[in-house]
């Protein structure tokens, strides 16, 4: 899984083994995995989100893509869902220093029936994170899936991009007038 080709928020290749190394070298850091998916005509983009978390001080977002073919059972997508975060979770923890942890997956699947059809799944996909060693946080509380990768598979950070560039030209034109 961490062989994929691993993106920051801007967008920019990264390495991410490298990246995590920096950022984890000193003790205090808290890293959330979580994945999102969405239909796109006859295809399904799955995003899986690593959020490494500064306490008090912010965080930093990476994140890969998977294009396959369209899941049509709500049950299979939650699962590869939950499966695509475990073994990121899987994969990263034998790089990760012994003084940090991952301390929770966020899965994608709602608590209350009333917010959801993916309530009905809950207790099977939290417990197959749970089972295979992670904490898990459900929404609405589990963000990194919720809002991160949901923010990434929904191609708003890209949106969110191209305002800010023509916020900055219109602000360095005005600036020059």
């Amino acid at each position: 899984m961490l062989d994929r080709e691993w993106l920051s928020m801007d967008g920019d290749p990264i390495d991410l083994k490298i990246e995590i190394e920096q950022l984890t070298r000193e003790p205090g850091k808290i890293i959330l995995i979580g994945t999102d998916s969405q239909r796109f005509e006859k295809r399904l983009d799955f995003v899986t989100a690593i959020v490494v978390r500064t306490p008090l001080k912010g965080g930093r977002i990476f994140y890969t893509r998977e294009k396959s073919p369209t899941i049509y059972n709500l049950r299979d997508k939650l699962i590869k869902e939950a499966l695509m975060s475990i073994q990121t979770a899987w994969a990263l923890a034998p790089i990760l220093p012994e003084h940090t942890k991952i301390a929770a997956l966020h899965a994608d699947v709602n608590t209350d029936i009333k917010k959801g059809k993916s309530a009905k799944y809950q207790a099977e996909i939290c417990g197959m994170i749970s089972g295979n060693g992670f904490s898990v946080v459900p929404k609405p509380d589990g963000w990194v899936a919720n809002c991160v990768a949901n923010h990434v598979v929904n191609y708003r950070h890209d949106k969110a991009k191209e305002e800010m560039k023509k916020w900055k030209k219109q602000k360095l034109v005005r600036s020059a007038m």
